[in-house]
């Protein structure tokens, strides 16, 4: 199952009598960015869309806020906010709105916390006098963020635009039992491939995923390369020499590679190879051939 994410903007247009503002020539329909439910997995077009919504007046920016906790009203829509969450302050200065919410909020991360920015972001920079939005928890940033400040062109640039090569990544990591947690990132790869930009990120380790595993220290990519599908990865010796004994955890650290790898668009196998060799085996885990993604 692919799982690579393009957050594009899908607009979806409900039947009513629509406040619209105009400008000069042009008019903008205001309404609501929402999470859109992925039926067949990750992998659809897009992940957030904007749903319109009937206005007897242009709404300011607390209104659009409260009808966005309340939800969308439209079908294929969810809300990307936790049951609970409220509006502490919310505040509107030199083009800087600065929402402050409720600790709730600060139970979101990983991709659920970039959904949710993006959906605040996006709906409130329909607004002329908003150009940027900061999101606190309880009066704080929270400091795992990647970027604090949003504007909507960059979120659209950054997770769609034609002259972007940024994409969201699922990155897999090993647990003791032998399963998996996944942790969502945007990749701004710089100047080398998706896969060189995704093995990158998962050999710095988990940011939020609690109680999962690094790949063996010292680990480090030496090549790689994909062909007609097959994604041939060599990592250095430390891949082998530090591997986990256990057979539950040596086969998550194997396919903690192999998952977030055909988690790319081009990729559908891998073949591993260390220090230039194929591997056979992996700890007590035999290899046979390239290797499929594994739930």
């Amino acid at each position: 199952m692919k799982r690579l994410i393009a957050l594009t903007a899908c607009l979806l247009t409900l039947t009513g009598c629509l406040y619209v503002r105009q400008s000069g020539e042009e008019t903008e329909q205001l309404g609501l960015w929402f999470a859109v439910v992925q039926d067949g997995g990750w992998g659809q077009e897009s992940v957030v869309a904007l749903e319109t919504r009937d206005w007897e007046d242009e709404p300011d920016a607390q209104a659009l806020l409260a009808a966005l906790l309340a939800g969308p009203e439209g079908e294929g829509l969810y809300t990307p906010f936790p049951e609970g969450l409220s509006v502490l302050e919310l505040t509107v200065e030199d083009g800087l709105a600065q929402v402050n919410f409720n600790e709730q909020y600060g139970g979101l991360s990983g991709f659920e916390l970039t959904l949710a920015d993006y959906c605040v972001a996006l709906t409130l920079c329909q607004l002329e006098e908003i150009e940027t939005v900061r999101i606190l928890v309880e009066g704080e940033l929270l400091p795992y963020r990647s970027r604090q400040d949003l504007r909507a062109s960059d979120i659209l640039l950054a997770v769609g635009g034609e002259d972007d090569d940024s994409f969201i990544a699922a990155l897999y990591f090993p647990c003791q039992d032998g399963s998996f947690q996944v942790e969502y990132r945007l990749v701004e790869p710089e100047g080398g491939s998706a896969e060189e930009s995704v093995l990158a990120q998962l050999l710095a380790g988990p940011e939020t995923a609690e109680g999962c595993l690094s790949l063996p220290a010292g680990t480090s990519l030496l090549s790689v390369s994909v062909e007609d599908g097959v994604c041939l990865v060599d990592l250095s010796g430390e891949f082998v020499f530090a591997a986990p004994d256990g057979e539950e955890t040596a086969g998550a650290t194997l396919y903690a590679v192999v998952n977030t790898l055909c988690a790319l668009k081009d990729v559908d196998q891998v073949r591993v190879l260390v220090e230039g060799e194929t591997l056979e085996s992996y700890g007590p885990v035999s290899i046979t051939g390239p290797l499929t993604a594994t739930e």
